[in-house]
C-alpha cells in the first residue's frame, strides 16, 4: 500500500507516524495491511503528516468497467 511506502521512504516508524497523527500504531498497521479502511479524518491527518494530498496518498479505485 502507498501509505507504507511513503512512511518508509520518509524513514518513519508506525509509532512515529502515530505520534504525528494521533492514530495508534496498531491502526496504522491495519490500514497499511488492508485490514482497515481509514476514516476520512484519518486520511487527512496521514496525508498532512507525510506532506501529501489525500488524493495522492489514497487514490480512489473506481470500477468503470
Amino acid at each position: 500500500m502507498l501509505l507504507k511506502q511513503e512512511r518508509l521512504r520518509r524513514g518513519l516508524t508506525q509509532t512515529q507516524l502515530g505520534a504525528l497523527t494521533g492514530i495508534s500504531p496498531q491502526d496504522i498497521s491495519l490500514i497499511e495491511n488492508g485490514w482497515r479502511k481509514p476514516f476520512r479524518g484519518w486520511k487527512k491527518r496521514l496525508a498532512d503528516a507525510l506532506e501529501m494530498s489525500v488524493e495522492s496518498l489514497f487514490p480512489e479505485v473506481t470500477d468503470d468497467g
